[in-house]
Order: C-alpha cells, then structure tokens, then sequence
C-alpha cells in the first residue's frame, strides 16, 4: 500500500458512516469504502414506501432545528419538516372517554418542576436509582384524577423519548442530551431523502456482513460474508445493540474499559405499528392520540399522518417492555391489539386497516434495538469510553458514541465528522 492513499473501511452506512465517508472523500486523499450489511443506505433511518408514499418506519424526527446539521440537510433536500405541539394531542382515558386537557401547557410545566425535584433528590443520593423511583418518591398525593391522568401520560411519553422502562432508566443521567433550539420536529418527506444526496458518489458495498476485524497487525484485516480486506484504518459505526451481541469479533478482543461500557449502556426500543385505513374515522384537527393503556401489552399513542399529509394513516407507537412483548406476537395479533385501543376510542363501527407495516427493530440484526440509554450505574463517561480510539486504527462512531447528542441523527452524524477528522490529523494529510 505504500505510495497510494490510506484505505479506510467504514462498517456500516448509516449517517454517521455516511457522514465520515463524505467528509473522507471530500478531502480527496483517502481510498474510502463502506461495508454495508443491509441492500440500503440510512441504518436505523427507514423510509417505507409500501403505501405509495413516505412512511418513516425508523428515524422520524429532527431534535431541535438551530446548530442541527440534519436539519440543514433537510433544507438542502427540500424535506419538509413539522413543529410538533402537545396541545394538538386528544387524549382518552382507559374507559375510552375524551379526556379535556385545556391547561396541558400548564401541568407540563408543573411537571418539569417535580421533574426537577426528582433529578436534584437523584443528585444527592448515596447511589444511582431509577428515573421511576425518583418521579414516585415527588409525585403529590392530593391532585385530581385527570392530573394523574396527564402525569401518567408523562411518565409513557418520557418512556417513548428514551425507548426504555423508567424503571431501568438512570435518574442521574436519563437526560445528558444537549437540547438545540428549535423544538421536536417531525419529518414529512421521508428522512432517507434527506441523505441520499449526501450518500451520492460514495464507495458503499452493500449486503456485506462484517464478521470479524483484525487489527493486530499494522495493516487491518476485515473480514466478510464476501471475502475479506486490508486497510490502514476501520471506522466501525456498528449500533450499541450490534457491539453488545458480539456479532463482529475483533482480534486482539476490545479493550476491558471499553467492553465495560458497551455493556454498562443500554439499547432502548421504540417500534411503530403503521395502520392504513380506507377512509379517515378519527378527529383529523388533531396530531395524535393518547390512549391511556388498559392491557399489557398496549399501544399508547397514535399519530396522526393525516394531520401531516392528508393520508388516512395512523401510526402506533410503543416503546420499552411493551414494545419487546410485541415483537413476539405475529402481526394479526398486533393489529388486534391496536383495533381493539382505537375502536375503544371511537367505537366498534371502524374500519379495519386495509394494509399495515409494523417494525420490530429489537429482533433486526443489525440494530438489536433503536437507539442508546443511560440506565441506572451507567455514566456519561460510557459514551466517552465508547468513542475512544485503539491503537491509531480502529475508530468508534454512531449514536452512542456522542455523550453531547446520544440518541439522535444529528449526534450520529457529528461523530462520524469527529472521526473522520481524527483520521485526517492521523495521516497529516493536507488538501
């Protein structure tokens, strides 16, 4: 190899594989190639276009728009985007009665401040706990029953934000995100629109499986399901749930610190259960549903496409325990349980949906999960840990490399940048 450019291999054309390729690429003094496993670019960003129009089946919003380099992605792709709003959500209770929310703004509000409480009381504890436990040892005991019925909704919407139990999640550092300004935005002209441009003249070798990375040597080994590789250095951007099942070895093994980490973070779950129906039955002013579940497994909150783009589509979204459980059932048992919340709301003349596509991204191998949490005993320092190089040739990306922006395209995307620099500042290479 010597006398030509470095050849860098990047595991995984997700965005933050994508985003190191590109920047690799542009500098025009590297031999770039990704391993793809899946037939498509975009990882955990899934469009699905079995309607006949976008359904963003994995990614879907954008967290906060200001300093947001996947919203200025958007921008460049003409991918519109939609301010979400508590106060367009119609909520039910479990008897299937409206629940009239005229102060939501206020009770959530007044739920941040118990939030707080809960975060400071978490602080100053002998030991880390769960969120849950910290929420029940503040909640007041002498509110009104649709009080609790918002506060119940809170502690759901929580799970859905970090795609955990808050019984598992760490009340120390659930929330270690950095908020940009801007609100949560939802994407309406499918997210894989926003990179495929940006994937566009990049060397990506699809159905690849990456089995094994040898980098005991100064030239690395990849091994494949399609033949194996050298190269001078590797950008694995594998998810959290991938590196926790051991599905690519690595020889010499992982560093213990760095093992540690991966195992002290956790892989959370949100999985949408997508119902198209021939004719729109539901309040159509309204973004979504809160359906406060009455059975377990349940489906508590619905979108409402038709709200976006006009199409009589209702999109499930569950995370955590509920979600797992629902990945074992097969999909008519699934639509029963999602018919059965929806009909309790609007009564037993609706339709039932003439097409479906329901996710299970716990049981994809190549994600086990949907994106990382803090759970009780891990720390931020994980994610440090996680990110940091081996020997000058192996780099870490993805989500959960990001202590700054876990959980988001846009903390992926940053730390495929941040190692793609890295990779520069290695070879000394100026443009």
């Amino acid at each position: 190899m010597k006398n030509s450019k470095p050849k860098i291999v990047i595991v995984g054309a997700g965005i933050a594989g994508l985003a190191a390729a590109h920047k690799l690429t542009e500098h025009g003094h590297f031999d770039v190639k990704i391993l793809e496993a899946r037939d498509r670019i975009g990882g955990r960003i899934c469009t699905n276009y079995f309607f006949g129009f976008p359904v963003d089946v994995g990614a879907g919003w954008l967290h906060g728009i200001e300093g947001n380099p996947i919203a200025e992605l958007a921008k460049q792709a003409h991918v519109q985007f939609v301010n979400f709003k508590f106060t367009d959500i119609l909520f039910f209770n479990r008897e299937g009665k409206k629940i009239p929310v005229k102060d939501i703004d206020y009770f959530r509000d007044e739920f941040a401040d118990f939030l707080q409480k809960a975060e400071a009381l978490a602080q100053h504890a002998s030991h880390d706990v769960s969120l849950e436990k910290m929420l029940l040892t503040v909640r007041p005991s002498d509110r009104t029953a649709d009080w609790y019925f918002l506060w119940n909704w809170m502690m759901i919407y929580l799970g859905l934000y970090t795609g955990s139990n808050l019984s598992q999640l760490s009340a120390k550092y659930w929330d270690i995100e950095e908020t940009l300004p801007g609100g949560n935005n939802l994407v309406m002209g499918g997210y894989a629109n926003i990179i495929k441009g940006f994937a566009k003249n990049l060397d990506i070798q699809f159905n690849t499986i990456v089995t094994k990375i040898n980098y005991q040597d100064k030239l690395i080994s990849v091994a494949t399901n399609q033949g194996e590789m050298q190269c001078d250095a590797v950008v694995v951007t594998l998810p959290l749930g991938v590196l926790q099942k051991d599905s690519v070895q690595f020889s010499p093994v992982l560093p213990n610190d760095k093992k540690a980490a991966i195992n002290r973070l956790s892989m959370g779950l949100l999985n949408r259960v997508v119902l198209k129906f021939n004719r729109v039955f539901w309040p159509v002013e309204h973004s979504g549903f809160f359906v406060e579940p009455k059975n377990n497994p349940a489906i508590p909150y619905f979108i409402n496409l038709h709200y976006y783009n006009q199409q009589p589509v209702l999109v499930g979204t569950i995370s955590g325990s509920h979600a797992q459980s629902l990945e074992t059932l097969p999909d008519e048992e699934v639509i029963d349980i999602a018919m059965t919340e929806l009909r309790h709301c609007f009564g037993n003349q609706i339709p039932n949906p003439e097409s479906h596509i329901i996710t299970r991204w716990l049981n994809d191998p190549y994600s086990h999960g949907s994106y990382s949490y803090t759970p009780v005993h891990a720390t931020p320092s994980d994610y440090d840990v996680l990110a940091n190089p081996i020997n000058q040739q192996l780099f870490f990306a993805g989500e959960a490399t990001n202590k700054q922006y876990p959980a988001t395209t846009h903390g992926a995307y940053l730390s495929g940048i941040r190692e793609a620099q890295r990779i520069i500042d290695l070879f000394h290479i100026v443009p």
